[in-house]
């Protein structure tokens, strides 16, 4: 069984994705420790405590915060690199048995199903995340239902996790 999409891209649909990826991958944990340091930071400040001790915390938030955008500006930055050297702003996907291959004007790749890891399902875009934090962004209005099914069936199939 073989379904064959051709996807059209824009910016939107780019930038949704790497908001999207960025978020998801924060964990609650993160959130916590940058929670709290930010609580820590604020006390030490109100008591008036060592100008070094409040420096350190300062300096922990601040690269925490710029980690979150570099990790968002990373992964859009990449994108949007491979859509404006893009002639025509579509990719050609082939979703098979074996696995998936994505044919772009820039390019060929073929892939087996073990190497998606997650698929992440939004409102807008499906996030299929590989190896490493790449990912492939599918505009959700642009695949049918038996794609949709098929892609769910064979990344459960090989070991992903759907949410």
């Amino acid at each position: 069984m073989e379904f064959r999409i051709r996807l059209t891209y824009d910016r939107d649909t780019l930038t949704y994705a790497a908001l999207q990826m960025a978020r998801r991958s924060v964990s609650p944990i993160n959130i916590g420790v940058y929670v709290l340091f930010v609580v820590v930071l604020v006390y030490l400040v109100i008591r008036g405590d060592l100008p070094n001790v409040v420096a350190s915390v300062f300096t922990s938030v601040v690269f925490l915060t710029a980690s979150g955008i570099s990790f968002f500006v990373g992964r859009y930055r990449s994108a949007v690199r491979a859509f404006s050297r893009s002639p025509d702003k579509t990719s050609e996907f082939v979703f098979s048995e074996n696995g998936l291959s994505q044919r772009t004007a820039l390019g060929y790749h073929e892939y087996p199903w073990n190497v998606i890891r997650t698929v992440w399902r939004t409102r807008r875009a499906w996030l299929l995340v590989g190896p490493g934090g790449g990912y492939w962004a599918l505009p959700i209005a642009q695949l049918d239902e038996g794609t949709r099914n098929f892609i769910l069936e064979q990344v459960s199939k090989h070991g992903g996790r759907v949410t």
